[in-house]
């Protein structure tokens, strides 16, 4: 990336700078489903939610950028690898979808923490 980019966003010294596709993949799945919103109903309140959950996604996307690209760039890699393409620099578009589906993934553990809270046994031990 350029330097004058990065330094213009505050990351030029940063020992993160492949946070910035995770950032643009956050932002983009906030422009997404904000602009779904909006297009469902045009009211007020319906345009301040959008813009709540375009901060919310923005954040919370760039925060699983953070923490977990770790963990999504080698099963990337290797789920690239079973249809036979390398990448070089795998992990740029690991950070970005990790970015983009940020705000999911943390629905997804929420809903798995409700329903453990509404019935608390492990799904292995059935009876």
């Amino acid at each position: 990336m350029p330097d004058k980019f990065l330094e213009l966003i505050g990351l030029a010294h940063s020992s993160r700078p492949d946070l910035v596709p995770g950032f643009f993949g956050a932002l983009a799945r906030a422009i997404v489903v904000s602009w779904r919103m909006v297009l469902k109903d045009c009211s007020w309140l319906t345009v301040l939610r959008a813009i709540a959950y375009a901060i919310g996604a923005v954040v919370v996307g760039l925060m699983a950028a953070y923490f977990l690209t770790g963990i999504t760039e080698p099963v990337m890699v290797k789920l690239l690898a079973l249809s036979g393409i390398t990448i070089e620099e795998p992990r740029t578009p690991a950070t970005f979808l990790t970015g983009y589906a940020g705000i999911t993934l943390l629905d997804g553990v929420l809903k798995l923490a409700k329903t453990w809270s509404e019935n608390p046994r492990l799904p292995l031990l059935k009876k």
